[in-house]
Parts: structure tokens; sequence; C-alpha cells
């Protein structure tokens, strides 16, 4: 009977035994859910949620468990993908596994859930278990990262159209040009060059529009002023629109130190979602002034004088919880939108050593304020007419140009020796090289070394110039190119050039870079 009755406590204290494990067990088990950062549920064999985690209440903007409870998971799918989750809830209530994405009717939120059979005592499905996963901002991110690669491949092609139609435009300047100075203004032909030439004037200008998307790199920084790229963005992109402008800028305001198609790029884009928040129309207001002693504790770097330009729609306004976004990469609350227009504005801003505000109201319209460094010494642009150009009349200056353009070559070195210089030329960098130590060698070393920054499969400006560089320290070079991304063009005294030449340039303008770096 002792024997019955210690096999019975024994029996007693193991189930015991086996009951807090099993408990320990089970708590252990409901710690790891409920602290999980997953949305973890249960759904009975009829489709309704019996249980959830808190990381699935606050995925659902739930704080208690018994607002979810009951309620069937089917209800949270789209209509149009309820037939398929119910197919594969199907599969799962008879012991199948799987996963899938969705997304609730009317939002953009995308999940993603993975479904598992539990298995009661005799082996048969009783609920399934599921582990839902909020992938919005990883698809976000995908889709982002998509559209870089989209636009780096469209700047590429950009650039590379801009480079060869920026070298097609240098020749037909420089032919335009010599042609005017070959006629009286009274030829009949006069009128109709100088009216080509503007339409030149114009197709640099688009060159410039696919560079500047193309490059997005070192600003190139010239002294330019705001009015005429202000006017240029709002023809541009406001006409036949049913926009209206109201533009006021000062007449004395200071010019600035910058990128002039960044510049115009950073404004375009300003203008373009002015425009996009007005689709009924309305009217756009842009005021420009002078900002003596600028102080802004946001932008600690911006202080002294400064120009101060306002973009100013009667749009639908930006709600307060996204104003701090507005300027991130590939945030936006367009359906097409790409996320980038506002995040360039503001690179280029920074770029610029700029700064860029916005005040907003719901409802009533935004206002993009832009703050940029002022240049006070106001360099007025030379009005002079190519036909008054100065020839020198001094000892021939003798210059060596290098590109691997025969057309450029040609054409440049005409407007050289129009000019007054002598010229001697090169297609490649080995060539160039070989020439110039040549000159040194027999005592008549070239004045000037004038090089394109790319030759294709072979030695550009960059790399040549530390070779002659090192022939001869104090070498007078200009670096010439229609397209650059890196910082060469941007910073050329840094690579041992003095000047550089952008493409397309004209008479003028070779002239003006030639007299800078003879008189330094």
């Amino acid at each position: 009977m002792s024997n019955s009755l210690e096999d019975k406590d024994k029996l007693i204290a193991l189930l015991k035994s086996q009951l807090k494990t099993a408990q320990f067990q089970e708590y252990r088990l409901n710690t790891l859910i409920q602290s999980a950062p997953l949305c973890i549920h249960e759904i009975n064999l009829q489709g309704q949620i019996t249980s959830m985690n808190k990381a699935g209440l606050s995925m659902m903007g739930m704080s208690n468990e018994n607002e979810i409870c009951g309620i069937n998971y089917i209800d949270f799918v789209s209509k149009a993908q309820k037939p398929l989750i119910n197919k594969l809830l199907k599969k799962a209530f008879v012991g199948e596994y799987n996963s899938f994405e969705f997304s609730p009717e009317n939002s953009t939120l995308i999940f993603t859930s993975c479904f598992a059979p539990v298995f009661n005592v005799e082996g048969e499905v009783d609920r399934v278990m599921g582990i839902t996963e909020d992938i919005t901002l990883q698809r976000k991110n995908e889709e982002g990262l998509l559209q870089a690669s989209k636009l780096q491949s469209l700047g590429l092609l950009a650039g590379g159209i801009a480079h060869d139609f920026n070298n097609i435009l240098t020749g037909m300047f420089g032919h335009l040009e010599l042609a005017k100075l070959k006629l009286e203004e009274t030829h009949p032909a006069f009128k109709h060059i100088t009216m080509a030439n503007q339409a030149m004037e114009d197709a640099a200008k688009l060159s410039n529009q696919l560079l500047t998307f193309a490059k997005g790199g070192d600003p190139i920084f010239e002294i330019v002023s705001l009015s005429p790229i202000v006017a240029d963005s709002i023809t541009f992109l406001l006409a036949g629109s049913n926009v209206k402008t109201s533009v006021n800028i000062n007449a004395d305001l200071w010019q600035i130190n910058a990128d002039k198609g960044q510049l115009t790029q950073a404004i375009s884009n300003l203008i373009i979602n002015a425009k996009q928040a007005m689709p009924q129309g309305g009217t756009i207001t842009i005021t420009a002034c002078n900002c003596k002693n600028y102080r802004n504790s946001v932008a600690p770097w911006l202080t002294g004088n400064v120009i101060c330009l306002k973009i100013i729609d009667q749009g639908i306004g930006i709600a307060d919880d996204l104003k701090t976004n507005i300027f991130d990469p590939y945030f936006t609350t367009k359906p097409k939108g790409s996320g980038l227009g506002l995040a360039t504005v503001y690179s280029i801003l920074k770029k610029h050593k700029g700064f860029i505000e916005v005040d907003s109201t719901l409802g009533k319209g935004s206002t993009f304020s832009l703050y940029l460094p002022a240049n006070r010494e106001n360099v007025s642009e030379k009005a002079q007419s190519i036909n008054s150009i100065e020839l020198k009349q001094s000892a021939p200056t003798k210059i060596l140009v290098m590109d691997d353009e025969e057309m450029i070559l040609d054409i440049v070195k005409e407007m050289l020796i129009t000019l007054g210089y002598e010229v001697d030329t090169s297609l490649n960098g080995e060539q160039a090289i070989e020439k110039y130590q040549s000159s040194v060698k027999s005592n008549a070393p070239y004045d000037l070394v004038i090089m394109d920054l790319t030759i294709p499969g072979g030695k550009g400006g960059e790399a040549v110039i530390k070779e002659l560089l090192k022939i001869n320290p104090e070498i007078k070079a200009i670096v010439t190119s229609g397209y650059s991304t890196g910082q060469v063009m941007a910073y050329p005294q840094g690579y041992g050039f003095k000047e550089r030449l952008v493409k397309p340039f004209n008479m003028e303008t070779l002239e003006k870079t030639l007299n800078i770096v003879f008189t330094k």
C-alpha cells in the first residue's frame, strides 16, 4: 500500500514539475511574442483574429487586444487581393505554410505576412499563426534606388549628348563670329548671322540645362545676376499655363557668385513646385532683395550681406507634420513625384553656402525663401560688340591648343589667329606633351596651352598638366570642357590651370579669359 502511495506522490510531483516547466515555457514564449518588433497574431478556423502582440496592435493603431479580437483578417486586405489571400489562408488551414504581400484598401502601405498552421493533440489544424511586417519604407527605398539608377543612366546619356552638342556649338559660334568680322553691318547677311548667333545662344542654354541635370556635381562659380535667371525660368516653365506671375526684384540687387546652371535648376524646381501646387491656376509671386548683416541661428555659416529670393504660391500648402521631411530625398506627397525636386534645391543651396527655408499654411499656400551670399563687387557685364574686339598689334604670342575634335582645333585656331596669336594644335595628350617638351628644348616655349579636359582613349587635360608642370612649373594653361562631373572645371587652379573655358564659348569669352591669364 505504501509503495502505491509513494508512486502516486512521485507521479503528482512529476506532473507538477512538468506543469511548471510548461508554464515557464509558455511564459517564455509569450514574453518573446510580446517583445518581438513584428506583428504576431493568431487566426481561428473562421478567419477571425484571436490574439495579437503589442507590436501588431501598435501597427494597427490600437492599444488593447480586445479591439482587434473577433475581426476577420480578410477585412484588412484590399478588395482586389481578397480572393488570393482567402485562397492562401485556406491552404494554411489544411497544413501548408505560405507567405504573401498585401495592402489595405485605399492605402499606400505595403505589408508582408507569412502563416503557419498550429496543430492540436489529434494532429489537426485548430488555428493559424501569422507574422506580419510593414515593408512600406523598404519598398520606397527600393523604388528610390531604382529611380536613382534610372536618373544616373539618364544623366550619363544627357551628359554625353551635351558634351557632343557643346563641341558642335563651339564650332558654330566660331564660324558665325568670324563671318561677322568679315562683313560690314550694312551687309544683307549681317542681320541673318546675328539672328543665327542668338539662336545659338538659346541652344547653348538648352545644352546647359542638360548638363545641370546630368552633373549634379561641384558648382562652377562665376559672378551672375539673378534677374535674367528668374526671367528665363518663368518664360521656359510657365508659357501657356494657367499660372500668372508677379515679379518684384530690386533694381540694385547685388550679384552673386554661383553656378548659373545649378542655380537655374534650383529656381526652376521651385517654380515647378509652385505651379503643381496650384492645379486650378493662381499667381506665383517672386521677390528678391538685398539683406545687410544677415543673421540666422539655423544657418550660422551664412552671415553678412546676402540676397533673399522668395517664391510664393497660392496653392494647397504643406501640413505641419510634413515640413521637416520635404527636403528629404525620395519624400513626396505627389502620386507620380520622384521626391528629388526639393532635395536637389537643398543640395544646390548647400553647395553654394546658402540656405533655404519654408513657411506654409495648409490650404493657403507656401513661401520658399532662398538666401545666398552676395558679391558686392558687382562686376558689370561687358557689352562690347564682337566687331569692336581690338586685335593684338604686338609680337605674336605662341599658344598650343589640344583637343580630340579636329573641328574644334580648326575653329579655335582661326579665332586665336584673328585675335593676333600664333597657334599650334595637338589631337591628343601624348602629342601635346611632346610638342611642349620640344618647344622648351628649342628655347621657344609656348606662352600658353589650352587643353580639353577629356580625350577618349588617351591623356586628357588633367593628366597632361601634371606632365607639363614637371617640365615648366610656371606654365600658363587653360582647361576646357563641354561636360565634367569632377572638380577640375570647378577649381582649375587647384590642378595647375590658371583658368577654364566652358564650351561652347565665343570669341569675346575667349579673349576675356586670355587677358585674365596673361595679366596674372
